[in-house]
């Protein structure tokens, strides 16, 4: 079995280890290897075993894009596991701390009722194991992991924590701020403020890549997202 992989002109390799409900990405990198987001629970056999299947033994940084279950639930376990340093928004900072996370209150596919019942009972339904992080990039904010070719870009606009990370200047690693479930659209099935989620893709715009990378979906091209912020404006 060989796990999905994209080689990019530093040297680094970004890995698929997980997909369907949450995609997981792995950054191999001469100095160390960090994995995007950690999946839920009941994929975290899989999680380990696909880890494996890269080669990778040893994990140095968990970068988290944001504290929805589907991304951080098996945050504190990966952090215990292998003793790694955690890296996210300064929002999600908070939010792990708590175990808590920000409920987006729109949708473009799901109607009133279905954001209503998950405001009621989301936070019990939706709960995930606390944990606390090393590194924060402030909202609005870009800032450069220590040690790595990778930079930290707070994204808020699916929800006020999120956050995208640029490996290398060549691939964008862009959580939830992006879907590529929908035809022709990169809009996240939820979010929270469309005035702020655009804001949040000009800046994407801005960097030098046209490989966007989702957490949900499949890869979205630089074409699509001008598009998008065209069409929504």
């Amino acid at each position: 079995m060989r796990v999905k992989n994209w080689k990019l002109q530093n040297g680094y390799t970004i890995f698929q280890v997980l997909g369907g409900r949450s995609n997981v990405f792995l950054i191999a990198t001469p100095n160390g290897n960090l994995l995007v987001d950690a999946g839920v629970k009941r994929k975290r056999k899989q999680l380990l075993k696909n880890i494996g299947i890269a080669g990778i033994n040893t994990i140095d940084w968990l970068l988290i894009t944001h504290c929805h279950f589907d991304h951080c639930a098996n945050a504190a376990f990966i952090k215990s596991k292998f003793n790694c340093k955690i890296a996210c928004s300064y929002p999600a900072k908070t939010f792990a701390e708590k175990g808590d996370f920000d409920i987006p209150s729109k949708s473009l596919v799901y109607p009133s009722f279905v954001l209503k019942l998950a405001s009621q009972f989301g936070k019990s339904i939706f709960k995930y194991d606390p944990f606390t992080s090393d590194f924060s990039v402030p909202q609005n904010q870009l800032l450069n992991l220590p040690g790595f070719d990778i930079q930290l870009i707070s994204t808020p606009g699916h929800s006020i924590d999120s956050a995208c990370f640029l490996v290398g200047n060549e691939i964008l690693l862009a959580g939830d701020t992006l879907f590529g479930i929908f035809p022709n659209s990169a809009f996240p099935a939820f979010y929270n403020d469309k005035k702020t989620l655009l804001e949040s893709w000009k800046q994407l715009l801005k960097l030098n890549v046209s490989v966007f990378l989702p957490s949900h979906g499949v890869q979205v091209s630089r074409e699509l997202l001008k598009k998008e912020i065209a069409s929504n404006q």
